[in-house]
């Protein structure tokens, strides 16, 4: 497995719109990585890509990724869902008739599945997607796996119980990857022992090189 941080500027992105702060000043000048998107990963292996954020057509285009295989969201906020378009983009044909769509397998954690369809019309545009072809949407119960390329990827609940960290695992690896919202949260003995955990920072409440 290999993690690709497409973006990870969370729901503050910087440059921020309209600020003119020392740190989006330079961020315009100076681009990548002074500049962060939105939050997103891609695990190249199984080539799944974790979360859409409005930024996930920028994302995309200046990373390697080729191929797409999977689609996995870990919760309903605006941030984490709101370039779920590029499910359309990617696989819609409109040059030819009859169409040739493709298909990307989309997978919501048993939560998710439910908050999408009372949440900023997450679940209405996903079954349109599905409705034209682009999409196969797949629920996956709490506690159960999926594999994908002989990797086998489980979602599981944080403390907030909308939201789903996942865990990868091959013969060899573990990795945790938790892309939002660890509040209140602590690690059960069952993850003792991974090779890597990719956690969100959240927002410095002290600045880390001076203490203000």
């Amino acid at each position: 497995m290999k993690i690709e941080f497409l973006g990870t500027g969370g729901a503050m992105t910087i440059p921020r719109p309209l600020c003119r702060c020392r740190v989006c000043e330079e961020a315009r000048i100076k681009g990548v990585p002074y500049s962060r998107s939105g939050p997103g990963l891609f695990v190249h292996g199984p080539n799944i890509l974790l979360d859409t954020s409005e930024d996930i057509y920028y994302q995309i285009n200046r990373s390697n990724i080729n191929e797409i295989n999977a689609v996995f969201y870990s919760h309903w906020h605006p941030d984490h869902v709101m370039g779920r378009r590029i499910l359309e983009s990617i696989n819609a044909d409109w040059r030819n008739y009859p169409p040739k769509n493709k298909q990307t397998n989309v997978y919501l954690p048993e939560q998710v599945a439910v908050d999408f369809n009372h949440r900023l019309g997450s679940g209405e545009h996903l079954k349109f997607f599905s409705e034209q072809g682009y999409i196969r949407i797949h629920e996956i119960k709490d506690g159960d796996s999926v594999w994908i390329n002989e990797i086998e990827i489980q979602p599981f609940r944080l403390a907030e119980a909308y939201v789903y960290a996942f865990l990868l695992k091959t013969q060899e690896k573990k990795v945790l990857i938790a892309l939002d919202e660890l509040h209140n949260w602590k690690p059960p003995q069952t993850l003792q022992g991974i090779d890597l955990a990719v956690l969100p920072i959240g927002i410095f409440e002290y600045h880390p090189f001076t203490g203000e």
